[in-house]
C-alpha cells in the first residue's frame, strides 16, 4: 500500500472530506481574531452560558454594628498598621470562555482523530472491509465485517493459506474493486486442479476450509516471479485466478485476520 493509493482512498471517502472541512471551518470560527466573529462568539457563548447558569440567591445580612472606640487608641492602631497591598489574582475565566474552550478542544480532537485514522491507521495499519458475496464461504459469509492488516507484508512475505484483500486486475473487474481470496500459490509454484483436488508442486492439498471440491480441472500453471495465485474457498462460485490468471503482488492490500461483526461470528480468520 503506497502513499498515492492512500490518498486515492481518502479522496474517494467524500463523507470524511466533508467532516474534515466542517471541523476546519469550525476551528477557524472559534479562533479568528476578526472583530465581527469575536462579537458573534461572545453573543453565542454568552447566551448559552446564561441558559446553563442557575442564578444563585444572595443572602442579605445586616451591616455590622459599630463599636465604640477611644479616639486616641484608634489613632495609635492606625499609625501602627503598615500598608499592605496584596497581589491581585488573575480574573477567573467566564462561563462563556469555558464553553468556547471546550468546543475548541472537541474540534481539535476530531481533527486529530481524522488525521490518525484516515491518513495513518487506515492506509498503513488496519482497515475494515465487508464481504459482499459468497465466494469465500464457509470461511467468510455475506455481510461479514473483517479487519485487514496493512503492515504485515512490510515485515514478511505472503504465505500460502493467507486470506488476502487485493485490488482486482482489470480482467477480473473493470472497476478494479477490492477482492478477497485465499493465496494458494507463490512464485515458482506449479499448480494444477484435477479430480476435484488442488495440487501444488505435485502434492495434493488438504483444504478443510473449502465449501466443496472444485468441479473443474485446470492444467498445470507455473506462477511467475512477482505474481501469486489466488482462489476463493467456495471454489465453484468464485471469480479467481483459475479464470483470469495470476495476481501481481503489488496489488495486495493486506492480510485478513479477524471477523468483528456480527457478534455471533467474531473470531480469527484461518
Amino acid at each position: 500500500m503506497d502513499w498515492s493509493s492512500a490518498m486515492t482512498d481518502l479522496a474517494s471517502s467524500w463523507k470524511v472530506g466533508i467532516a474534515f472541512i466542517i471541523l476546519v471551518v469550525l476551528r477557524f470560527l472559534l479562533t479568528s481574531q476578526a472583530v465581527f466573529l469575536a462579537n458573534v462568539r461572545t453573543l453565542l457563548f454568552g447566551g448559552i452560558a446564561g441558559l446553563l447558569t442557575t442564578p444563585a440567591s444572595t443572602p442579605t445580612s445586616a451591616p455590622p454594628a459599630a463599636e465604640a472606640t477611644d479616639d486616641d487608641s484608634a489613632d495609635d492602631e492606625a499609625a501602627a498598621a503598615e500598608p499592605w497591598e496584596a497581589e491581585a489574582d488573575p480574573p477567573a475565566p467566564s462561563r462563556a470562555d469555558e464553553l468556547r474552550a471546550s468546543v475548541l478542544e472537541f474540534v481539535d480532537s476530531g481533527l486529530i482523530a481524522l488525521v490518525l485514522v484516515f491518513l495513518v491507521i487506515r492506509p498503513f495499519v488496519v482497515q475494515a472491509f465487508y464481504i459482499p458475496s459468497g465466494s469465500m464461504r464457509p470461511t467468510l459469509v455475506e455481510d461479514d465485517k473483517i479487519l485487514v492488516s496493512k503492515f504485515i507484508y512490510r515485515f514478511r512475505e505472503p504465505q500460502r493459506g493467507d486470506v488476502i484483500v487485493f485490488k482486482a486486475p482489470p480482467q477480473a473487474a473493470s472497476d478494479e474493486k477490492d477482492f478477497i481470496k485465499r493465496l494458494v500459490g507463490l512464485p515458482g509454484d506449479v499448480l494444477e486442479v484435477r479430480d476435484g483436488t488442488l495440487y501444488v508442486n505435485g502434492q495434493p492439498q488438504q483444504e478443510p476450509y473449502t465449501a466443496e471440491p472444485p468441479l473443474y480441472d485446470m492444467p498445470p500453471v507455473v506462477v511467475e516471479p512477482g505474481k501469486v495465485f489466488v482462489m476463493g474457498d467456495n471454489r465453484n462460485d468464485s471469480n479467481d485466478s483459475h479464470t483470469w490468471g495470476q495476481l501481481d503482488e503489488k496489488r495486495i492490500r493486506g492480510k485478513a485476520f479477524a471477523v468483528f461483526w456480527p457478534v455471533s461470528r467474531i473470531g480469527l480468520i484461518r
